[in-house]
C-alpha cells in the first residue's frame, strides 16, 4: 500500500481548463462596481487557469475575455467553481460546476441584449431626415418602446424561476431605461426579496434588499395623505407679510400644485395644469402654486397664490405631505377634504368638471 506524504493542495476558489486558450488572459471582476474587485488570470501552456485570492467576497462575478463574451458566476468561499470549455466557443459551450444557475443568467442576458436591440431599432426612426419631432411622433415612439419592453418583461420572467436569477432579471437596464421600474413593479421586488433570505451572504443580495427597504419606505410615505383624508394644517402662501393657511381656504374648492421648476417634466405639467384650471377660477376655484427649488417665482396670473418653500417655512414639505415625486397636486373640497391626488390632463379636467357641477 502506497500513501503520499505530501499535504493535499487546497482547491482554488475558481479554476478550469480552456482548450485552445493557452497563453491568453482572463479577467475576473465583481458584478457590483462598489466592490472594486478585478484580477487577471493567466491560462498556462496546458490551458489551465486558477484564482485563489487571500480573501473572497461572496457575490456575483464576471469571468471574461471580452466585455460581450463572459460567464456570470456565483462565488462563495466554501464552494469552489470549476470550468471546462473550448476557448473559441467560450462561454456558450462551457461546463461549469460549483456555480449554480449560470445557464439561466446567460438566458437573462441574451433576452436583455435582444430588448436593447429592439429599442435601438425603434429609436433609429428619429434619425431619418424626414422625421419631425412633434409631440405625436414622440408619443408614437414611446408607445412602441413601452410595448416592446412589456413583451421582454414577460420573456425574462419566464426563465427567472430561481430567486437569484429573478433578482438579476429585475435589475436589467438599457442605458438609463430600466426593464423593471422599482416603484411601478414594486410587488415583484417585494416578492423576490422575500425569497432571497438564504442568499444574504451575497453582497448583491444585501444591496437589493436595501433598495427594496427604501421602496417600502417610499410606499409608506405615499399613503400618508390620500383621497378622503383631511389636508393638513400648513401655510400655503405669504403676501405682504399676511399668511394664508389651510384653515383660511375652507368654503371653496381648492387646487394645490407642488413643483420643482428646474426639472423639465415639472415645467411641462406646471404649464399644462395652469391651462387646465384657469377656466374654473371664474367659478371660485382657489389655486395655490408651491415651488420647492427655486428663488424665482414667475407669477403669470394674479389670481394664483404662489409660495416658494426654499425660504425656510418648510424644508420638509415632501415628507409632510407624503409626496413621493414631484410634481404633485391635491384637489380639496369645501371642507378641506382631499378629493383627488396627483391627477393631470383629462383626469384633472374631469374631476374639476364634476366638482363644479354640484
Amino acid at each position: 500500500m502506497l500513501s503520499s506524504c505530501q499535504s493535499s493542495k487546497e482547491q482554488a476558489v475558481l479554476s478550469g481548463v480552456l482548450w485552445g486558450g493557452e497563453g491568453n488572459r482572463l479577467i475576473i471582476e465583481a458584478a457590483s462596481d462598489t466592490l472594486h474587485v478585478s484580477d487577471t488570470l493567466l491560462i498556462d501552456n496546458h490551458g489551465e487557469f486558477s484564482w485563489n485570492p487571500d480573501t473572497v467576497i461572496p457575490g456575483i462575478y464576471f469571468l471574461k475575455k471580452k466585455s460581450n463574451d463572459h460567464l456570470l458566476l456565483i462565488l462563495q468561499t466554501n464552494k469552489p467553481v470549476h470550468i471546462d470549455a473550448q476557448y473559441i466557443n467560450f462561454p456558450t459551450n462551457a461546463i461549469v460546476t460549483g456555480s449554480d444557475y449560470h445557464q439561466d443568467f446567460m438566458k437573462v442576458e441574451e433576452i436583455t441584449k435582444n430588448w436593447q436591440l429592439n429599442l435601438q431599432q425603434i429609436s433609429e426612426i428619429s434619425s431619418d431626415s424626414g422625421w419631425v419631432a412633434s409631440p405625436q411622433a414622440i408619443a408614437i415612439i414611446k408607445t412602441k418602446m413601452d410595448s416592446v419592453t412589456n413583451i421582454y418583461r414577460q420573456k425574462i420572467l419566464s426563465v427567472s424561476t430561481n430567486p437569484l436569477v429573478k433578482m438579476f432579471a429585475l435589475l436589467q437596464s438599457a442605458g438609463s431605461k430600466q426593464l423593471f421600474n422599482p416603484w411601478q413593479h414594486r410587488n415583484l421586488f417585494y416578492q423576490t426579496d422575500s425569497l432571497l433570505t438564504n442568499y444574504d451572504f451575497i453582497y448583491e443580495v444585501r444591496e437589493f434588499s436595501r433598495k427594496v427597504k427604501e421602496i417600502k419606505e417610499i410606499e409608506h410615505l405615499s399613503k400618508k395623505f390620500n383621497p378622503g383624508d383631511i389636508f393638513p394644517e400648513m401655510i400655503l402662501s405669504i403676501n405682504l407679510n399676511d399668511s394664508i393657511s389651510t384653515k383660511d381656504i375652507k368654503g371653496n374648492i381648492t387646487y394645490i400644485g407642488i413643483y420643482n421648476p428646474k426639472e423639465k417634466e415639472n415645467q411641462i405639467l406646471y404649464t399644462e395644469s395652469l391651462n387646465d384650471i384657469k377656466n374654473y377660477q371664474r367659478k371660485g376655484l382657489q389655486t395655490f402654486i408651491l415651488v420647492t427649488d427655486s428663488s424665482d417665482i414667475n407669477i403669470k396670473n394674479n389670481k394664483y397664490y404662489y409660495h416658494n418653500y426654499t425660504t425656510g417655512l418648510s424644508h420638509n414639505i415632501k415628507e409632510e405631505l407624503g409626496i413621493v415625486k414631484l410634481p404633485a397636486n391635491f384637489l380639496l373640497n369645501e371642507q378641506g377634504v382631499i378629493i383627488a391626488k396627483n391627477i393631470w390632463g383629462d383626469k384633472l379636467q374631469n374631476v374639476l368638471r364634476q366638482l363644479h357641477q354640484k
